[in-house]
């Protein structure tokens, strides 16, 4: 008699997503911010720049294009991430931060000095998979 192992399905998660007109190029997987003038941003680490990420982009987009993001829950599959985290794959059971140096870019680096912001944007679960789940931000050295 042959035992039936399961195949581990993973459970659907709630995706939200939204969109905005482009105010600079967006590739997949940009961390996406609004400006004042409720157009896309890419976002950024510190106080300087722009660091309320509202998620990350699900497609690539030009200047006055719509670009679509998604705002949590949903695992974005890309399969070469080098744009974004300067490398072609993620670092696996990583949590990854925006930049604090770069505009668009992400880290698995944990900002650290003061008048960056750390901002958690989300977590692997493979080389090229991250769930995201945007954190509010934390301003390093702030009162």
């Amino acid at each position: 008699m042959s035992t039936y192992t399961p195949i581990p399905i993973p459970i659907p998660i709630p995706r939200k997503f939204a969109s905005a007109t482009a105010n600079v190029h967006f590739s997949v997987g940009s961390p996406v911010c609004l400006a004042i003038d409720g157009n896309a941003e890419l976002s950024i680490a510190n106080t300087t720049g722009n660091y309320q990420c509202v998620g990350l982009a699900t497609m690539p987009a030009e200047v006055g294009e719509k670009v679509l993001y998604v705002t949590t829950g949903y695992i974005l599959s890309v399969t070469d991430w080098t744009n974004i985290v300067g490398t072609t794959a993620l670092v696996e059971n990583a949590e990854y931060f925006l930049d604090p140096t770069t505009a668009g870019k992400l880290t698995t680096t944990i900002p650290t000095i003061s008048g960056d912001v750390m901002v958690s944007v989300g977590k692997t679960t493979g080389t090229s998979i991250l769930q995201i789940n945007v954190c509010q931000p934390v301003i390093i050295g702030g009162e």
